[in-house]
């Protein structure tokens, strides 16, 4: 006999026309935004005006020992305005959320409009890159507009990075404790080529000295800061005495009581923005969030000329990124 929540949920569901959507998906913040771009992505294949309707997920801020996590409104984070534009645009309505959703993770948290979105980008970027800026997922990106880089904490932390230090490089270490740990139970195990997946911030740092003209020995580096491996003053001698390169923190340049309560989204989104203005980038080909990055700071910013590298290739130097952010294998990402 079906309980009283599946009862609730079937009239539920025929009281009010159908609609796209999930709950919540409870990955990090790239993981988010691409399940939402394949949710938009599903909704525009309806040609039927009466099934292009979905309803905006909640956010997820996610914390990697999952004891702070917690979720968010879409409209806390993002302007919520801009993007129901976005959907005016593409034809889309967007409908009130459901109030009961499946229990079964990969449907509650859209993870299979998150592969959507993965296809779609490589098919994009190997078939149609010529209309990559006139394609939906550019006008996806470009409306996601976070709340935060308005705020004066956002804007202390670029004045410092970009002005006060004239700092243009930007790099992502992947360094933190669950990262390791998914190097060596899982993903080390299904590589069918050589790759450097996970390495130490001094490795990280003397590809990047060996590899590109900074301008100054400075680099911003993003990561998580509440959950490295080492403390931050040691990482930070390891690298200067390895690459002499000398490396900035969030918290580093900006006010630490603002950014110590800060979610830890929104401390994400960032990291994120200010990698997006940088004029390198180095990151790691697998992580959802230097190739979303990547992918953004070429279509949504309508920027063909940023400088892209990813330190996971094999050898003592970067690999330059030629694949828009749309592969993770590193061959791949070099062949574009």
């Amino acid at each position: 006999m079906p309980d009283i929540r599946s009862l609730m949920l079937r009239a539920e569901r025929k009281l009010r026309p159908a609609a796209f959507g999930y709950d919540y998906n409870d990955g990090g913040l790239s993981n988010q935004k691409l399940a939402l771009l394949g949710l938009v992505l599903s909704v525009d294949k309806q040609s039927e005006p009466r099934k292009r309707r979905m309803f905006l997920p909640d956010l997820y801020s996610k914390h990697h020992d999952e004891t702070r996590s917690a979720r968010v409104p879409f409209g806390d984070v993002f302007f919520e305005d801009v993007f129901r534009d976005f959907a005016r645009r593409w034809n889309i309505e967007i409908v009130g959320r459901p109030l009961f959703f499946d229990q079964e993770r990969i449907a509650r948290g859209g993870w299979t409009y998150f592969g959507e979105a993965s296809c779609h980008l490589a098919d994009l970027c190997t078939h149609r890159r010529e209309t990559i800026f006139e394609d939906l997922s550019s006008d996806f990106f470009r409306s996601l507009v976070p709340k935060i880089k308005f705020d004066k904490s956002f804007i202390d932390v670029c004045k410092s990075i970009y002005i006060d230090k004239d700092i243009n490089t930007v790099a992502q270490f992947r360094i933190e404790e669950d990262w390791h740990v998914f190097c060596v139970n899982h993903l080390s195990h299904t590589l069918k080529e050589s790759e450097d997946i996970y390495l130490d911030p001094e490795d990280i740092s003397k590809k990047i000295q060996a590899s590109i003209d900074m301008g100054q020995p400075s680099l911003y580096v993003t990561c998580d800061e509440r959950y490295l491996r080492q403390s931050k003053e040691t990482i930070r001698q390891n690298v200067k005495a390895a690459s002499g390169i000398d490396i900035f923190f969030k918290s580093d340049v900006g006010d630490h009581a603002t950014l110590s309560a800060m979610n830890q989204l929104n401390s994400s989104i960032v990291d994120f923005e200010i990698a997006k203005m940088a004029k390198i980038y180095v990151g790691n080909s697998r992580s959802t969030f230097s190739n979303t990055l990547s992918f953004e700071r070429y279509c949504a910013n309508f920027n063909k000329s940023a400088s892209d590298y990813i330190y996971n290739a094999p050898g003592g130097t970067l690999g330059r990124r030629r694949d828009l952010g749309t592969r993770d294998t590193p061959s791949a990402v070099l062949a574009g």
